[in-house]
């Protein structure tokens, strides 16, 4: 298991990706997932010299986050989140990820419990034009499981992998999603689903979860021999990202994630 941060942590400072990292590597951390945010304004030609610099760190980037898959429910946005994918692909390939993070429909506006199969459609439609896109740049999607999306149970993450007809799909596991929206054990859900999962977001704080829970959890994965990251997520509108550093490094440390 690899200690990492997502930089929405920082979304309410002016830092730039090259004052980020120092600070993230400083903290603890040995990966940085990147957030769409952070690259949005940027020129691909910076993508290069970040990625270097990052490496200098003793970070490696696995994943950037620019919220892809998120169709609406009207179902007229296809096009718009293609050419996200488009941009996304490009600047995860410069620099230098795996993976880039999706989501399966749009955030807290369905859920796979009772979205119609015309919303399905569509949205895996486009799913698997993303997973195209991202596949000529050599990356694969990860699809988070956010609650009120269609990955929110373990049906429908396993009805998403289904549906990508082979395509790579992965999953990027979050307790809200299947674990809270099932009423399920997290050790349940990672049972279920765990050989799809590349990717772990945690919040700075173990709620609703005790420490026990997600101790048994994260020794659990790492005896099914999960090498991916543990990355610390604060996405609330207010964030500060001293305290999420801090935090977030103590919680991995009382996980066991890091020694």
């Amino acid at each position: 298991m690899v200690p990492c941060i997502t930089t929405i942590a920082f979304r309410n400072t002016p830092l730039y990706l090259e004052e980020i990292l120092p600070k993230v590597a400083a903290a603890g951390y040995m990966q940085i997932e990147v957030w769409g945010g952070h690259i949005e304004e940027r020129d691909d030609n910076e993508m290069p010299v970040i990625a270097e610099l990052a490496e200098r760190h003793n970070l490696t980037i696995p994943m950037v986050s620019c919220y892809l898959g998120t169709f609406d429910l009207a179902m007229t946005n296809m096009n718009a989140e293609l050419r996200k994918a488009d941009f996304a692909a490009m600047m995860g390939r410069l620099l230098g990820v795996r993976y880039l993070r999706a989501f399966a429909g749009y955030v807290m506006e369905c859920s796979s419990r009772d979205a119609n199969e015309a919303y399905w459609a569509y949205c895996m439609d486009g799913l698997r034009e993303i997973t195209r896109v991202a596949r000529e740049s050599g990356l694969t999607v990860a699809v988070e499981t956010h609650k009120l999306t269609l990955a929110d149970t373990v049906k429908g993450c396993q009805r998403i992998i289904k549906e990508m007809d082979g395509l790579p799909v992965k999953l990027i596991l979050q307790l809200d999603g299947p674990a809270e929206t099932e009423h399920l054990s997290p050790l349940d859900v990672w049972k279920e689903l765990k050989e799809h999962v590349v990717h772990f977001h945690q919040k700075p704080e173990t709620s609703p979860y005790p420490v026990r829970i997600l101790r048994e959890l994260f020794d659990k994965m790492r005896e099914d021999g999960y090498k991916g990251a543990i990355s610390i997520e604060a996405a609330h509108p207010n964030v500060k990202p001293e305290p999420v550093l801090k935090r977030g490094m103590e919680l991995l440390r009382t996980l066991g994630v890091v020694s």
